[in-house]
């Protein structure tokens, strides 16, 4: 959906991973972004070389809101800095968005809706700050007609939107 948004000037790749956190320490049932085979084709030189990013969001956060993972939530703003700098740091040195995390509407496999809205987010926003990055908000259009942990379809398309919204008024 996004690369459609976009045009045919923008090439759009997905390496993202369900079930993972931004948070090093994240444990089961949840990984580490970080350990990830995405996250070292991403981060592989080579392949950064042959792809050549432009533009990189990451959009972390709703895993790290469980209990199990949560109580690391010191570690979160650095974690985050660390993942800004490392992908900003790509060859092609693209422009690093970040993302609300996805909302949950209740409690379910642990996931805290109130520590995603009351913790997760305004430290994403801080350091989006600090490290002179566009912060997207992508989680309150999602939570209108949210009902589940995960989106729909309809929601994705909301995500997006509003995606595309703030790449396109960042790149003017």
């Amino acid at each position: 959906m996004l690369g459609r948004l976009l045009g045919t000037n923008y090439q759009v790749r997905n390496f993202g991973v369900n079930g993972t956190t931004l948070l090093r320490k994240g444990s089961s049932p949840n990984t580490p972004y970080w350990v990830t085979s995405q996250f070292a084709n991403l981060t592989n030189y080579s392949v950064a070389n042959y792809w050549a990013p432009n533009i990189v969001t990451i959009m972390l956060g709703t895993n790290d809101s469980t209990t199990h993972n949560w109580r690391y939530k010191d570690f979160f703003a650095g974690d985050l800095a660390d993942m800004i700098n490392i992908l900003s740091r790509l060859p092609s040195h693209p422009r690093v968005f970040v993302c609300a995390p996805v909302p949950a509407y209740a409690v379910q496999w642990d996931i805290t809706p109130d520590v995603i809205r009351s913790e997760v987010i305004p430290i994403i926003k801080r350091v989006a700050k600090e490290k002179n990055v566009t912060y997207i908000n992508t989680h309150t259009p999602l939570t209108a007609g949210l009902n589940s942990t995960f989106p729909t379809s309809s929601t994705r398309t909301t995500a997006a939107r509003r995606s595309w919204r703030g790449l396109s008024t960042a790149q003017s």
